[in-house]
């Protein structure tokens, strides 16, 4: 049987979850993918920390370069977010015939197309499931169910904390930034919120679409975004008359992309996080997922995409843009 010896960069939240699933379902892999699934390296500035998953001692480094090197890694998963030096250890592995698994959508929604390009190249795969949607299969749906066909528009629920905070508005009449400080304290808002209630994630995510569903590099400059931290009770209750539910959303293509992020007015979703996609044959098509808030649930559906997002077929989507 063959094997295929992975290497991941992080240690995190994420990057434990990864961990816990290649080894509780290690067989389970093999049997579906016919394939060895083995872990070699994992890379992390903190290799003390005890992250309550065992594994022998020459498994953990903090040598990112060496895990790169390293001949018996077939797939790195970049699990550390941001743009550096993700990026530098992302080209490294691909110039090195390297597959990549990745849910870094601010850094693929910026340099996308210089990654895809350096993957093409050199014969391997980019996969990215996991950087948009979570659970909800969008990219695999545009990558291979609607290959034959083409999107000409979409829109969706892009960002869990703020869907949260608006759905909390509607429901409960709070005001804006009293609901935000209580979903901070029970974990379903960050610290610092700024790239979801400004809208910043939702347009990473935004371009990572755009970019896969009409084959062009959309830059994040060229996406009106408009947050919701401005949004009052007022704004909630006239869209309550019109029974819909202020929300996140994003903006259609007919035959020119016009790319928008900001609020409008959506049917209630009631707990579930919702994509649509406008095609030429089959029409409107959309997926749901059931909303979960718990500030663990991000192991529960992020971490089982990049694994699959390769073992199974090893495919992702390439843009081959001539320059």
């Amino acid at each position: 049987m063959k094997k295929i010896g992975i290497g991941i960069i992080g240690f995190g939240t994420v990057g434990t979850g990864v961990v816990k699933i290649l080894k509780k379902n290690r067989v389970s892999l093999r049997q579906r993918t016919g394939a060895d699934l083995e872990l070699k390296k994992i890379a992390d500035l903190d290799i003390k920390t005890d992250r309550g998953v065992k594994l022998p001692k020459d498994i953990l480094t903090k040598d990112a370069e060496g895990l790169l090197n390293d001949p018996d890694i077939d797939i790195v998963v970049e699990l550390i977010g941001g743009i550096e030096p993700a990026k530098k250890f992302i080209l490294k592995a691909l110039n090195n015939g390297k597959h990549v698994i990745t849910a870094n959508k601010a850094l693929l929604a910026e340099h996308g197309l210089e990654i895809y390009r350096a993957a093409a190249k050199n014969s391997v795969d980019v996969a990215f499931e996991a950087s948009v949607a979570g659970g909800i299969p969008i990219i695999r749906a545009m990558q291979e169910s609607f290959v034959s066909d083409r999107v000409t528009g979409f829109s969706g629920i892009l960002n869990g904390t703020s869907n949260y905070i608006l759905s909390r508005m509607t429901d409960e009449g709070g005001e804006f930034k009293d609901i935000l400080k209580d979903a901070q304290n029970q974990g379903y808002a960050e610290a610092d919120p700024t790239f979801d209630i400004e809208g910043v994630d939702a347009a990473h995510k935004l371009a990572v679409l755009a970019s896969l569903a009409f084959g062009r590099d959309v830059s994040m400059k060229k996406i009106y975004t408009e947050g919701i931290s401005k949004i009052t009770p007022l704004d909630i209750a006239f869209a309550r008359e019109l029974a819909g539910l202020v929300i996140l959303t994003i903006g259609k293509h007919d035959h020119r992309p016009r790319l928008r992020f900001g609020n409008g007015f959506l049917q209630r979703s009631h707990g579930f996080n919702r994509h649509w996609l406008d095609t030429l044959r089959p029409g409107q098509v959309h997926v749901d997922q059931r909303q979960h808030y718990s500030k663990h649930a991000h192991t529960h559906y992020v971490t089982p995409v990049p694994i699959q997002g390769f073992s199974f077929s090893c495919h992702a989507w390439m843009m081959h843009q001539s320059s």
